[in-house]
């Protein structure tokens, strides 16, 4: 009878924990259900932070996925143009971001000694996603 408890109790255990860990991967990862969809699922993420901060995505790259430990890298490198306000604000988003989206390098320059309100922005941004 012993063993019997010991196991309902370990599946009802097992089942709580799978649950969630699946919890936790659909609200931290970038994941979908191919690598391209999850690829999309960032590139929508970042656009529609970008869009909300008043920043204009010039260009997008997806770079290539790198493996590390289990979990995949997606990168991608964003080049664009904002106001200081903009950039902080979209840098803001990132950070305090439910996801795990971080940058991996940042980059902001003027764009002439005349354009003291719009800056040149480049980033990189790196999701983990399974």
């Amino acid at each position: 009878k012993r063993d019997i408890t010991s196991g309902e109790e370990y599946a009802e255990l097992h089942a709580e924990i799978v649950g969630l860990r699946e919890e936790l991967v659909d609200a931290r990862l970038v994941k979908a259900g191919t690598l391209p969809l999850s690829e999309a699922m960032f590139q929508n993420i970042v656009n529609e932070w970008a869009e909300s901060s008043g920043v204009n995505i010039l260009s997008m790259r997806v770079l290539p996925l790198v493996e590390k430990g289990g979990l995949g890298e997606m990168r991608m490198a964003i080049n664009t143009r904002a106001e200081i306000g903009g950039i902080q604000n979209f840098m803001e988003r990132v950070e305090q971001g439910r996801r795990f989206i971080f940058f991996e390098e940042v980059e902001i320059k003027m764009i002439s000694p005349h354009e003291k309100r719009y800056y040149y922005f480049n980033a990189q941004l790196t999701c983990w996603t399974l």
